[in-house]
C-alpha cells in the first residue's frame, strides 16, 4: 500500500484583534487611516468607518517550524504610500499599504527593532534608521537596499531615532534606556557627541523642525523615566552672536532647560512613553505610560527670556533643595557596614559627599553629608555614627541621625605637632587611606600618605566644650612612624580588652599594608613587629584576616592575590585571575570564602582552603573600589567608578559546582573564539577586547547573518558548481593582461568573450539562458538585494576565485546594473583580502581592468546623472518665471488702483 498524504494548513486572517500594547499606532498622511499592530500583521482601518481596510502580512516559507515575528514598531513613509514594520526578529520589511506588495526587506538585528526613523522633514528621504533591543543602530540606504553603516555604542535598548539636518550635514539623534543622548554623523561615521544629563531611561525623543532661516529654533526633546521633559538647542546657533557660527566638532546640542509633566492620581509620575511636535502650531504633546497626555506650546526667543528671568530665582532654589537631598553622583570610593548588617555607608573619590543608606528590600538613602574629600569610612559600634578619613588628612565622626559632623580630628591638635602644610594639605600628601575599628569596640587606628598610625580611643561626651552628653568623641593616644605609606590596615578578631589579654588566648594583632611592597603585623599592645610578609612586586592595596585569626589574604598592584598563614608568615598560595590591580578584598564571617574586587570592573569569589576561584561577577564598569559582605555572606554591596552601589543577592536554591563553572567558562571562551573565526571568514570584522565588546574603532557589518543569507550563498554554490560542470570556464590566461600594462595609465585592453559563454545553453537546467544570463539572473534576481552581501560573506575561498571571475565576465559583458557589480568586489575584496593576496600575480591584471571598466561606467553614469538634474533645475526656473509673469499679469489687470476708482464713482 502507499503512504498516505494530507493537505497542508497554514494561517490565513486574524481576527478579533484591534492592536497590541506593545506597538503604538500610526496615521497616514491624510488622517483617514490609522495603522495598528496585529500580532504578525498590520491592519490598517478606517477611521471614519471603524472597519478593517486591509492587513498587511508577509509568507514565510519556514513556517511553522520558524516562528514568525511580532510587529514592534511602526513608522509612516513620506511617499504617501508606504509603511515600515520592525519585527521582533530584528526585520524591517517596507509595506505598500495601497496594494499590500513589500517594497524593501532589511535585517540587521539580532533581537526586536524598537524604533524606525526616515530622514527628511517630511520623511521622505532616501536613508531609513534603526534602532533595536540589541543596542544597535542601523542606517539603510533605501534605493539600493543595503545597510551603509552599524553603530554599537548604547549599552542598552534604543528607544528613539531621528534625522537633523543641519548646513548641509546630516546627523542622527538617538536616545537609549542607558540614560544616554547621542550626536552620529551620517557621513563621516562617528559619534560627535554624548550627553549624560538624563539620570534614568529615556524612552522618547522629538524635534522640533523649523524653516532653514530659523534653525536657531530647533529643539531636541527627550523624554524619560522622571517627570522632566529637556530640552536640547543646536549650541553654534545659540551661544554665537550672529547665529552664523559654524558646526562645533565636539558639541552639536546644548541643554537649554526642561519642563515638568503631570503626576497621576496617586502623586506619581509615570515614564514618558511617547512626545509628537507639531512645528507649524508650536505644540508639544507628551503622552505617559498612564492615562495622562501633556500639552505644551514651545514660546518663542523673546517669550522665553521673559519666563526664564522670572523663574530663574525660584528655579535656583529649587536645584539647592534638590541637591541637599541627592544620592552618590560620583565616584565611590569606600563602603562600610553596621555590626546589625542593616546600615551601610560610602564615600565619594570625587567629590565632598557621604551618603548613607538603609539597607531593606530595596535601597532607600537616609542622608547626603556635604564633607570635605572623603577617601574611607567605617562604622563605630552600633551603627548611630560613622568614621570617615579626608584627603586633608582630618578624621571626622559623624552621627547617623541627624548627619552632623560631632568630632574632627587634624594633626595639627597634636601637642608635639610643628605645625601644618598647606600645600600638603591640598596635594593629599596628608591623605587619610585607611580606617578600622577594633573588635572591642574601644577605638580605632587610621593612617595614610604621611606615613603614620595613629591609634584612637573612644570617649563620650560629657556636656562640656559645647559637647553634648553621650556624644561619641575619639582621642588619639599613640602614633606610630611607618616606613611607607599605609595603603589598607585591619585588626585580627579577637574581643578582648585593649591591656591585660589573657595569657591562654593570642594576642591582639593589627596588619598593615605598606607602599613598599610588604605587608606589617604587629602586636597591639605594644607596637612590636610580629611578621613581615614579603612577596608581591608591587604595591599592597588591600588585605583581611579571616574570622579565626588563621587567614590572611591580600591583593596588590601586581594583578596578584596571595594568601598568607597568620601563624609563620608563609605564603600558601597566589591566586591569578583579575587582570588588573586588586583593590578590595574581604573575608565571609566565619569562613574561609572571600570576595575580591578589581580595576578590571569584576568582583571574584574564593574558597581559601581549596585555593580555587568560586565565581565570577562582572557587573560594574571600571574600577570596584571597595566591598562590603554582609552577616554570612547573605549579601555583598560593592561600589566603583560607574558610580554605582551594587547589592549581590545569595540564592540557596541555586548550587554552584566549580568543574561546572570552569567547563562553562571554557565553552563560553571557544564559542567567543569561533565566532571571531566565522566573522573573520564571513568578513565580520570584530576585534573582540578582554570584555568580549567590541573597540569604538572596529568596522562592523551593517547585516546580519540569516537563514536566508545563508540559503543565498547555497544557492552561488549550486549555480558555480553548475556552470563549472557544463560551461568549460575561460582560463586566466586567455583573459591575461600584459604586464606592461600594469602600473600604467594607458587603458587595458577588453577581451571579446568566448560564444560558449553569451550563447543559450541547450542543458534545461539554464533555463534556455546563456552560461552569463544565468549567472547574472542568480545575483540579481534570485537572492533579495538587502541579502546579497550576507550571502557571499558565506562563501569558501574556493568559490571566491570562480565567482570573481564571472563577475569580471558579467561587468566587460555589460549586462548587468553598475551599483551590483561593484557591491560584489567591494565586499568580496573586504571579506577576503589576505587570500587574495596571495594570489595577487594572478588577480591582480583582472582587478586593474575591473577598476578601469567600471571607473569608465560609473563616470558616464555620473555625466548622465548631472545632465539630468541641470535639465531639470532648468525646466524648474522656467516654470518659477512663468508663475510670476501670471502673477504680476494677473495683479496688473484685476487690481484697479485707488485713483482709478476715484475717479469713476466721482464723474
Amino acid at each position: 500500500s502507499g503512504m498516505k498524504s494530507y493537505y497542508r494548513y497554514r494561517p490565513s486572517e486574524v481576527v478579533g484583534v484591534i492592536t497590541t500594547p506593545d506597538c503604538k499606532a500610526v496615521y497616514d498622511h491624510t488622517g483617514k487611516l490609522v495603522f495598528t499592530s496585529k500580532i504578525q500583521e498590520v491592519g490598517v482601518w478606517n477611521v471614519r468607518q471603524g472597519n478593517l481596510v486591509k492587513s498587511l502580512s508577509y509568507e514565510d516559507n519556514n513556517y511553522p517550524y520558524a516562528p514568525r515575528g511580532e510587529v514592534s514598531t511602526l513608522t509612516r513613509s513620506g511617499d504617501q504610500k508606504s509603511v515600515c514594520v520592525g519585527y521582533t526578529t530584528g526585520e524591517v520589511r517596507v509595506y505598500n499599504y495601497i496594494t499590500g506588495a513589500i517594497t524593501a526587506t532589511f535585517r540587521g538585528h539580532r533581537s526586536a527593532v524598537n524604533v524606525i526613523a526616515l530622514d527628511g522633514v517630511n520623511q521622505d528621504g532616501t536613508l531609513l534608521a534603526t534602532g533595536g533591543a540589541d543596542c544597535d543602530i542601523v542606517v539603510w540606504d533605501q534605493v539600493a537596499s543595503q545597510g551603509l553603516v552599524r553603530f554599537r555604542e548604547h549599552k542598552d535598548a534604543v528607544t528613539g531615532l531621528a534625522f537633523l539636518d543641519v548646513d548641509d550635514r546630516k546627523f542622527l539623534i538617538s536616545v537609549s534606556k542607558d540614560t544616554l543622548l547621542k550626536v552620529w554623523d551620517v557621513e563621516n561615521k562617528y559619534c560627535l557627541q554624548t550627553i549624560v544629563g538624563h539620570r534614568s531611561e529615556i524612552w522618547s525623543l522629538a524635534i522640533s523642525y523649523q524653516p532653514a532661516d530659523q534653525s536657531d529654533l530647533v529643539r531636541v526633546f527627550t523624554g524619560a523615566g522622571d517627570e522632566k521633559i529637556r530640552a536640547y538647542a543646536l549650541k553654534h546657533k545659540v551661544l554665537s552672536a550672529d547665529g552664523n557660527a559654524p558646526i562645533d566638532e565636539d558639541q552639536l546640542l546644548v541643554y537649554v532647560g526642561s519642563v515638568g509633566r503631570t503626576s497621576n492620581a496617586g502623586g506619581h509620575v509615570d515614564r514618558c512613553a511617547s512626545l509628537a511636535v507639531d512645528s507649524s502650531s508650536g505644540l508639544l504633546a507628551a503622552q505617559s505610560a498612564g492615562k495622562i497626555v501633556d500639552i505644551f506650546r514651545i514660546r518663542s526667543k523673546d517669550e522665553s527670556k521673559k519666563k526664564t528671568k522670572k523663574r530663574r530665582k525660584r528655579l535656583q532654589e529649587q536645584l539647592e533643595a534638590k541637591s541637599s537631598q541627592s544620592g552618590v553622583k560620583r565616584d565611590a570610593d569606600g563602603i562600610a557596614l553596621d555590626d546589625p548588617a542593616d546600615l551601610q555607608a560610602h564615600d565619594d573619590t570625587h567629590g565632598p559627599i557621604l551618603t548613607e543608606w538603609q539597607l531593606v528590600d530595596e535601597l532607600e538613602s537616609l542622608h547626603t553629608l556635604r564633607t570635605a574629600y572623603c577617601l574611607c569610612i567605617a562604622f563605630a559600634p552600633g551603627g548611630r555614627y560613622i568614621i570617615a578619613g579626608f584627603k586633608d588628612g582630618s578624621i571626622q565622626i559623624f552621627d547617623t541621625a541627624s548627619g552632623d559632623s560631632v568630632y574632627s580630628f587634624t594633626a595639627d591638635q597634636l601637642p608635639d605637632h610643628e605645625g601644618g602644610n598647606d600645600a600638603k594639605t591640598a596635594s593629599g600628601a596628608n591623605a587619610v587611606y585607611a580606617i578600622a575599628v577594633r573588635p572591642d569596640g574601644t577605638g580605632f587606628v587610621a593612617g595614610g600618605a604621611d606615613k603614620t598610625a595613629r591609634f584612637f580611643r573612644f570617649l563620650l561626651g560629657s556636656g562640656s566644650s559645647g559637647v553634648g552628653t553621650g556624644v561619641l568623641q575619639a582621642q588619639c593616644t599613640r602614633e606610630m612612624s611607618l616606613p611607607s605609606e599605609l595603603l589598607s590596615v585591619k585588626y585580627s578578631h579577637h574581643k578582648g580588652k585593649a591591656t591585660g589579654e589573657s595569657s591562654t588566648r593570642s594576642p591582639l594583632l593589627v596588619a598593615m599594608a605598606l607602599l613598599d611592597h610588604t605587608v606589617r603585623i604587629l602586636y597591639d599592645d605594644t607596637l612590636r613587629l610580629c611578621l613581615t610578609l614579603y612577596g608581591h612586586s608591587l604595591p599592597v592595596m588591600c588585605l583581611d584576616i579571616a574570622s579565626d585569626n588563621m587567614l590572611v589574604v591580600t591583593g596588590s598592584a601586581d594583578k596578584t592575590l596571595k594568601l598568607w598563614g597568620l601563624d609563620f608568615g608563609d605564603c600558601h598560595r597566589s591566586l591569578f585571575g583579575h587582570s588588573d590591580t586588586v583593590t578590595t578584598v574581604q573575608f565571609v564571617a566565619f569562613s574561609h570564602y572571600f570576595f575580591s574586587g578589581s580595576k578590571d570592573g569584576s568582583i571574584r569569589y574564593w574558597d581559601g582552603d581549596r585555593f580555587e576561584q568560586v565565581l565570577y561577577l562582572p557587573g560594574h564598569k571600571g574600577t570596584v573600589w571597595s566591598l562590603g559582605v554582609g552577616l554570612e555572606g547573605a549579601f555583598v554591596f560593592s561600589v566603583g567608578q560607574d558610580r554605582s552601589l551594587r547589592r549581590w543577592m545569595r540564592d540557596t536554591d541555586d548550587l554552584v559546582f566549580v568543574e561546572e563553572e570552569k567547563e562553562r567558562a571554557l565553552e563560553a571562551q571557544v564559542d567567543q573564539q569561533a565566532l571571531a573565526v566565522q566573522s573573520s571568514n564571513s568578513g565580520m570584522v570584530v576585534m573582540l577586547e578582554k570584555d568580549g565588546a567590541a573597540p569604538r574603532d572596529a568596522p562592523a557589518t551593517t547585516g546580519a547573518t540569516s537563514l536566508i543569507a545563508l540559503k543565498g550563498g547555497d544557492l552561488l554554490m549550486q549555480t558555480l558548481d553548475l556552470l563549472e560542470e557544463h560551461v568549460p570556464l575561460p582560463s586566466l590566461e586567455s583573459l591575461h593582461v600584459a604586464p606592461d600594462y600594469i602600473g600604467s595609465t594607458r587603458e587595458v585592453e577588453i577581451p571579446v568573450l568566448p560564444e560558449v559563454v553569451t550563447t543559450p545553453h541547450s542543458n534545461p537546467m539554464f533555463l534556455s539562458l546563456s552560461p552569463l544570463q544565468y549567472f547574472q539572473r542568480c545575483v540579481t534576481t534570485q537572492i533579495p538585494r538587502a541579502d546579497l552581501e550576507a550571502s557571499l560573506m558565506v562563501l569558501p575561498m574556493t568559490y571566491v576565485i570562480s565567482f570573481l571571475c564571472w563577475l569580471e565576465m558579467m561587468v566587460l559583458h555589460g549586462g548587468v546594473e553598475l551599483e551590483t557589480s561593484a557591491r560584489c568586489l567591494v565586499t568580496l575584496l573586504l571579506c577576503h583580502q589576505r587570500s587574495l593576496s596571495s594570489q595577487s600575480s594572478v588577480l591582480l591584471p583582472h582587478m586593474l581592468r575591473l577598476r578601469q571598466v567600471l571607473t569608465r561606467r560609473m563616470d558616464a553614469y555620473k555625466s548622465m546623472i548631472g545632465m539630468n538634474q541641470a535639465a531639470f533645475r532648468f525646466v524648474q526656473q522656467s516654470i518659477e518665471t512663468q508663475e510670476e509673469e501670471k502673477q504680476a499679469i494677473t495683479a496688473v489687470f484685476s487690481d484697479p488702483s485707488p485713483s482709478t476708482s476715484h475717479k469713476k464713482r466721482k464723474h
